[in-house]
């Protein structure tokens, strides 16, 4: 049974009235820190580190990172969690959960959790699509959302790669108990002609950014055409599919894989710029772009990455979760422990690489965590002070 109603009443106003204090600036973390949310897939739980610069320390130092100061588990939780499927709204004080299946797992007032959650309080889902209007054979991937427009964006693609698309969902926090979402423009964006849909990430005012391992041969303005794997930049959450083409990096310069079958983006919007994963790439690590390299003209495709990570030490190597917080200059990420066979997506590990302040160095270098009580990182958020 579908329910038109969002969650109940109370909840709402106490959403609202924490979202209004955020928009004055005075909702903080209680512990003065940046929070970082972590989805074990070994215990099917969230757990909860009160400040992320504490971790990043300890890693970089060598030391041991402390328990997590929380721990939130429940019957609704996901049984298997999409890559990257996880997003924190600060303002409204819910996590989003996405399954590889499709279903959208929100825990409410999410910071004031600890231990088990009510299922009739606490919890509730929703559905993006019928199973027939799903993709056949497909994953839901890494989800991102967009806080200042309230859009949340869930990246969806066959098993083998070609057929792929972005769903955008305007107010996710208004869906209600057991909802279905139907796939129709207002939700999803195509993603043109392209496929191997790895990663999308939002900007701020309802445009995005996709990362696809391959798709149709892209021409600029010169007629110089360009195939294999491509950065896109969706204006108003849709991808360009008109001749000449705008706001896609693509080309041999950019260092992106000419193989891609997973990858990741986060984006860091107080100094706009993209992080992005390419596995197998030439570059072999994460890479970042400046906003202003994706090109409003179409003659400017094949540009070099704004800045190349060290990976002398080659940790990175499969890395599969890439997260970066609205408010602090932290990235964080999780690698495979066995790579997509089949229609199996793959496992994760329990070591998080942390990049402290990676815009301020020239070649930021990644420490390593092993974190305590996880068995497979899925997924991570990272919600600073509003």
């Amino acid at each position: 049974m579908s329910f038109p109603f969002p969650p109940p009443l109370r909840r709402l106003c106490a959403a609202a009235v924490l979202g209004l204090l955020a928009s004055l600036g005075c909702v903080n973390n209680q512990n003065g820190g940046t929070t970082l949310y972590v989805y074990d897939q070994g215990s099917s739980s969230v757990l909860i580190w009160n400040d992320v610069n504490a971790v990043a320390k300890a890693a970089s130092s060598g030391g041991t990172v402390a328990n997590a100061d929380k721990q939130i588990t429940g019957s609704l939780m996901p049984t298997r969690l999409a890559w990257g499927g996880l997003a924190i709204d600060t303002n409204r004080n819910l996590l989003y959960l996405v399954s590889e299946n499709g279903t959208v797992t929100v825990i409410t007032q999410v910071s004031t959790h600890n231990g088990a959650l009510s299922a009739t309080t606490d919890i509730y889902q929703f559905t993006l699509g019928l199973t027939s209007e799903q993709f056949a054979n497909a994953a839901f991937g890494q989800a991102t959302l967009d806080l200042s427009s309230n859009i949340l964006y869930v990246l969806e693609t066959t098993l083998d790669g070609r057929q792929t698309r972005v769903w955008r969902l305007s107010n996710p926090n208004a869906q209600g108990y057991n909802s279905t979402v139907t796939p129709a423009t207002s939700y999803t964006t195509a993603a043109n002609n392209d496929t191997w849909g790895v990663g999308v990430a939002a900007f701020p005012g309802g445009n995005v950014f996709g990362l696809f391992g391959n798709g149709s041969v892209v021409y600029d303005g010169l007629l110089n055409s360009y195939s294999g794997a491509r950065l896109r930049y969706g204006v108003g959450g849709t991808f360009q599919d008109t001749y000449p083409d705008s706001n896609i990096i693509i080309g041999a310069n950019t260092g992106l894989s000419s193989s891609l079958t997973y990858g990741s983006l986060a984006y860091d919007a107080q100094n706009t710029v993209l992080y992005v994963y390419s596995q197998g790439s030439s570059q072999g690590q994460v890479v970042a772009f400046n906003r202003n390299q994706f090109p409003s003209s179409s003659s400017q495709f094949n540009v070099a990455p704004a800045k190349v990570f060290n990976d002398a030490a080659g940790t990175v190597g499969s890395l599969r979760v890439l997260s970066h917080p609205p408010t602090t200059d932290v990235l964080l990420g999780a690698s495979f422990s066995s790579a997509p066979t089949g229609t199996d997506t793959g496992n994760g590990s329990n070591v998080l690489l942390i990049w402290s302040g990676p815009n301020g160095v020239a070649q930021p270098t990644a420490a390593q965590a092993t974190l305590p009580g996880v068995t497979e990182i899925r997924g991570m958020a990272i919600g600073g002070s509003q």
